[in-house]
C-alpha cells in the first residue's frame, strides 16, 4: 500500500477524454483502401493498439507502406476531429481543484494539442506529453515518467488513467497506480483493481492512497467534494 499522497492524474487522451473510435476506425478504413485492403472492425480491434507500428505488425502491413500509411492516416484525421465525451469538461475541472492534471498520450503534439483546444480542456492540464516529444512509444513508460517528473513530484504520488493494455503496461513499468476506463476500443486485456466507465466517475472514487488500492473495503473513504 502506497503511504505517499496522491498529487497528479495522469490521463490517455484517445478513448479516454475524447470519443475517438469512430473516427479513429474510419481513418484506418480509408487509408488501408489506399493500399487495396478493406480493414472490418473485427480485424481493427484486433490488431489495435496506440502504438500503430504495433497495428500494422499485427495486421500484417509490409514495413514499405508505414510512413505513406502514417501521413495518409494524419490527413484523414484532420477531416473528423475527436470530441471529448459528455461530463469531461465538469469532471476535469472538479479534479483540477485537488490534483494537478496531466495528459501522456501516444498521438503526435500538434493534433493532442488541437484536439484539446477544440474541446475547451486544454487549460486544465499542467503537462501534456505527446508521441512527438518522445523517443520510445508506449508501452515504454518515457513519456509517463516525464510528465511526472516535470510537475515535480515522484511515480508513486501519481495515477495514470486510460483505456488500452499499453497504458496499463506503461504504468506497471513506471511503478504508478492505474485506473482502467472502457472504452469501444476493447483494448484493455489485464484485469485492473478499478475499472471505471467514464471519467466523471473519478469525481467519486477514493483517490487518497491510504483509502484506495489494497485498502480494506471497511476503512473510510476520502471522496472529492465539490
Amino acid at each position: 500500500m502506497r503511504s505517499q499522497t496522491t498529487k497528479v492524474l495522469c490521463f490517455d487522451l484517445d478513448g479516454t477524454l475524447l470519443d475517438s473510435f469512430p473516427s479513429h476506425f474510419e481513418a484506418y478504413k480509408r487509408v488501408f483502401r489506399k493500399i487495396g485492403r478493406n480493414l472490418s472492425k473485427e480485424q481493427f480491434l484486433n490488431a489495435y493498439s496506440p502504438n500503430w507500428h504495433q497495428m500494422y505488425i499485427g495486421l500484417e502491413v509490409p514495413l514499405d507502406y508505414w510512413e505513406s500509411l502514417d501521413e495518409s492516416w494524419r490527413r484523414e484525421i484532420r477531416k473528423m476531429p475527436s470530441v471529448a465525451f459528455a461530463g469531461v469538461k465538469k469532471a476535469l475541472e472538479r479534479l483540477g481543484r485537488h490534483f494537478m492534471l496531466a495528459v501522456v498520450s501516444a498521438g503526435s503534439r500538434e493534433r493532442v494539442i488541437s484536439d484539446l483546444a477544440r474541446n475547451g480542456i486544454g487549460s486544465y492540464f499542467a503537462e501534456v506529453i505527446t508521441g512527438s516529444d518522445i523517443q520510445l512509444r508506449k508501452p515504454n513508460p518515457e513519456g509517463l515518467i516525464r510528465a511526472i517528473h516535470n510537475l515535480g513530484v515522484n511515480n508513486d504520488q501519481a495515477i495514470y488513467i486510460g483505456d488500452a493494455e499499453d497504458d496499463y503496461q506503461m504504468a506497471v513499468s513506471a511503478g504508478v497506480d492505474f485506473i482502467g476506463i472502457r472504452s469501444d476500443f476493447k483494448n484493455l486485456k489485464s484485469e485492473v483493481t478499478i475499472l471505471i466507465d467514464h471519467i466523471e466517475e473519478l469525481v467519486e472514487l477514493p483517490l487518497d492512497p491510504r483509502n484506495r488500492i489494497g485498502a480494506s473495503s471497511h476503512q473510510p473513504q476520502a471522496r472529492i467534494k465539490d
